[in-house]
């Protein structure tokens, strides 16, 4: 037992909840920081010494506090993204949509190497949790767009509305695109093997589910038409990198030689969810702290309460063990209230006898 008489003895793990002050007047959740180490105050007075220097030696006859610095360490293992937002300063995390949508984005390359998929807006935003890289062409504006119809799995047939039989010619290469399939998986870049009128045969599986009665479309070197744009081709001009990160690679030795701009045709995984922190957006943290030591399974628990500020101290990223972040938490007086410097209660278990 950790009470023994008038003593308590105690064998302690900490937990330290957390709320926000409030934001435009709103009042902020309380955030429980999940698994800690045991939490230790640091208690530093600042002393004031009054010498009688009667006789030439210095007598220590009275002494003052002028300060009190309390503080605590806090080590956590739990980083999810409300303390993800204290390690990084950061407002508390904010909702982040991004639809799943096809995009045709004019992308800069260069020969051998990686570039990154981006948006078309004015920053050109970085883009993330791509869900397929359709296709990479040189220009839209110099190649052929037609409709398909249907798409047979079973036979690997994309069936178009037009005759495109002189048009399109065995090793050329089709880009379907997501817009207007049943199952977007069969978007992608294919190698033509046969065309047969209407009918296209791919060399490579087309990998969804057949379609029927559709409004999609493809794109292509038209050889009537004398189209002077170039569809490249996957796995031999280029590859995905890594496709959830968004990154594409152009194959040495492929028909892309010189660095220049291509369109790449790519489709976005959904995301929901309050997934977005922005660094050092709030360097000043404030709020109020409840630290709880519990012992014996909680059946003794005390808590100290207060007014605290937060601020990074020290982050362990690791592969070999538990990573952890190192939390600051500083005792702060709130001016006009009964207790300005906070509480600590034995809200649970026995009191011991006094001595």
């Amino acid at each position: 037992m950790s009470v023994v008489g008038f003593q308590d003895f105690w064998v302690t793990g900490s937990r330290f909840y957390f709320q926000p002050d409030a934001v435009a007047g709103v009042e902020q959740a309380l955030i429980d920081l999940g698994v800690i180490q045991t939490a230790n105050p640091t208690i530093e007075p600042t002393s004031i010494d009054l010498q009688d220097g009667d006789g030439g030696v210095n007598t220590l006859v009275d002494q003052a506090i002028t300060t009190i610095a309390e503080s605590y360490d806090i080590t956590v293992n739990n980083l999810n993204m409300d303390i993800l937002s204290f390690l990084f300063l950061s407002s508390l995390p904010e909702a982040f949509t991004q639809a799943a949508e096809e995009k045709l984005v004019s992308h800069f390359a260069t020969p051998s190497r990686l570039f990154k998929i981006k948006d078309d807006d004015v920053e050109a935003t970085w883009l993330f949790n791509v869900a397929n890289v359709i296709g990479v062409i040189s220009a839209l504006a110099d190649l052929s767009t037609d409709p398909i119809t249907a798409i047979t799995v079973a036979t690997k047939t994309v069936t178009t509305s037009a005759d495109l039989t002189s048009d399109i010619l065995p090793g050329d290469e089709i880009v379907i695109r997501e817009t207007g399939l049943a199952d977007i998986t069969n978007a992608g870049t294919y190698t033509v093997a046969t065309v047969t009128a209407t009918n296209i045969t791919t060399v490579e599986a087309i990998p969804g589910a057949d379609e029927v009665a559709i409004t999609g479309s493809m794109i292509y070197v038209d050889n009537v038409a004398g189209d002077t744009g170039t569809v490249y081709v996957k796995d031999t001009d280029w590859d995905v990198h890594q496709l959830e990160r968004g990154v594409v690679r152009m194959i040495p030795g492929g028909a892309f030689a010189v660095a220049a701009s291509v369109e790449v045709i790519y489709s976005m995984g959904a995301l929901t969810g309050n997934r977005l922190l922005k660094p050092q957006s709030m360097p000043l943290v404030q709020g109020e702290g409840m630290l709880v030591w519990g012992r014996q399974d909680n059946v003794n628990q005390s808590v100290r309460n207060m007014r605290v500020s937060i601020v990074p101290s020290a982050s362990a990223f690791s592969i070999d063990d538990f990573s952890n972040v190192v939390l600051s938490v500083t005792v702060l007086a709130e001016l006009g209230v009964t207790l300005p410097e906070g509480r600590i209660i034995q809200f649970a278990g026995t009191l011991p006898t006094t001595s």
